[in-house]
Formats: structure tokens, sequence, C-alpha cells
């Protein structure tokens, strides 16, 4: 890795425009993951004879140059090399636990908007919250987030909410797994060049604190717009699509979300059904 290309704390704090996300950030060189290591800061911060709240407060940042246990969503691991892609979790503790379907979409424009304002591209967003490329070869992958929600047993009415960013950045394709490479993409492989880490991850904690702030002082309106913009970018309603889950698979046509974000599915049989949280395939017109 050139040192000249290492994620540093002051880079990317230099280029913030927040408040209080990113204030504090936590850099690793090897991790296990840096969701799991956010979730131990915040939730020894909450013991009573500790100073971790205030040491790792609401916006705080965990940063890995590699993870041994990178988390995908339902139990999949996600492939994390050194020095190559971006790493992130960020600490939220919303007041409501119901805030957290509108934090799945939210996190997923803010992390367009990021790649977008700083590539010049504009991945789409797979329904909830994976980022896609399309390329002649088909859809491929950019990147993911994984939400996790839990409440220390010291006081279970607060709430901590992890939301952790994985983005393929300057991976040469050459470089994936072979299992993986028909699937997967990096935006150095889309832009030609390497891309600045520093610079991405300062610009998505900007977007993320604007739409996060405006979520939690707004009301009906604010949430309406977040679907709204989601929607804007969503590479999966107007699909056919493939619900996967353990009991069985459903096909249908995607045709929209509702306001709390569950994907709402047109059965082959002409009846709707939603879907808070599955599996979702894009079909081909052919399958």
């Amino acid at each position: 890795m050139n040192p000249s290309s290492a994620l540093s704390i002051d880079a990317v704090q230099r280029q913030l425009r927040t408040r209080t996300f990113g204030k504090r950030i936590l850099l690793f060189q090897e991790i296990d993951s840096t969701n799991s290591e956010l979730l131990r800061q915040a939730e020894a911060g909450s013991l009573p004879f500790t100073s971790g709240l205030a040491f790792l407060p609401e916006g705080g940042v965990v940063l890995a140059e590699s993870q041994t246990r990178g988390k995908g969503r339902l139990g999949r691991k996600w492939i994390s090399p050194p020095g190559a892609n971006l790493y992130l979790s960020l600490l939220l503790r919303p007041s409501d636990p119901y805030f957290s379907p509108f934090l799945s979409l939210l996190s997923a424009v803010a992390v367009a908007e990021a790649i977008e304002a700083t590539t010049g591209i504009s991945p789409l967003i797979k329904w909830p919250n994976d980022l896609l490329i399309p390329t002649p070869a088909g859809e491929r992958k950019l990147g993911g987030i994984l939400l996790e929600l839990s409440s220390p047993a010291t006081d279970p009415s607060l709430h901590l909410l992890i939301v952790g960013f994985g983005i393929n950045v300057n991976l040469p394709q050459k470089d994936f797994p072979p299992e993986i490479a028909s699937e997967a993409f990096s935006l150095c492989e889309l832009v030609g060049k390497p891309v600045d880490r520093n610079r991405l991850a300062a610009e998505l904690l900007n977007r993320m604190e604007a739409w996060y702030t405006r979520l939690r002082s707004g009301g009906p309106k604010e949430r309406e717009e977040i679907r709204l913009a989601w929607i804007k970018r969503s590479g999966t309603l107007g699909r056919r699509v493939r619900i996967i889950r353990p009991q069985q698979a459903v096909t249908g046509r995607a045709e929209g979300i509702t306001p709390e974000g569950a994907l709402i599915l047109r059965l082959e049989n002409g009846e709707t059904e939603t879907f808070a949280a599955a599996d979702v395939v894009h079909l081909r017109p052919t399958e």
C-alpha cells in the first residue's frame, strides 16, 4: 500500500462539514470487524463506571484498513483485504428504534450521494441498501450496508445503532476472489484511477449527518423525503425479483416501498405482499 493512499484520521476530519459525526474516529490497521469493535466501544461506554459514553459519543466512527471477520447481511462474510477499500462503522443513538427502517434507506442514499460527489458515479440502490453498478456483463456489487441494533444489558432503554459500510474502492478486478469476481466491482475500475478513500469517508459522514439531522428534527414530511430520495436512486423498483426467505422463494415485480421502507411485491398471482426484510435477487428478463 502506498503510504499516501493510507487512511488518515486527520485527512478525513479536515474535509468534514459536520457538527458531531466523525469528530471522534478510531483507526485500526487490522481488526475483526468495524461493526464489532464499535459495538464493544459503545457498550463499554454505557457502563456506569466508565467514561466511554463521552469517549465515543453519537457520531463516533471506527475505520480499518483491513478486517479479518468482516460482516455482510444475513451472516455473510465481507471480503476485506488491506489498504484497498473502505470499511467504516458509525455509531448512532436514536431516541426511538422506530427510526431504524428509515435509517436503512437514509444510509443507502447518503453513501450513494457520497460516491457521486467523490467520483461522479451514481450507483443504483438494490433494496434495501446494496450498491450496484450496471455493466455490459450485468449488475455488479459496489458495496453494502449492515445495520445492527443493540441495547446494553445495563440500560435496555438505551438504543445503540451501528451502521457499517463496506465499499469496494481501489481493489483491482483481478484481485477479487474467484467466487465473487463476476459479481463485484470497484470504483477504481470505473474511474480508471485510484479513488481518495479519505475524501470518500468524509463525504459519507457529511451526507449521513445531514440526512440524520433532518430525520431526527422532522416528522412525516422528512421521512417521506428520505423515501423519495431512495426511490429516485432505486435499481429494484419496476424489476422482476426473487425474494429469498428461509421457508421459500417468492417471485414478483417490485412495485414500491411503504412509508416505513418495506418492499411492496406484486406476486405472479396478482396479489401484493410486503417484506420488511429479505434477501432480494434481481431477475434477468429471461428468468
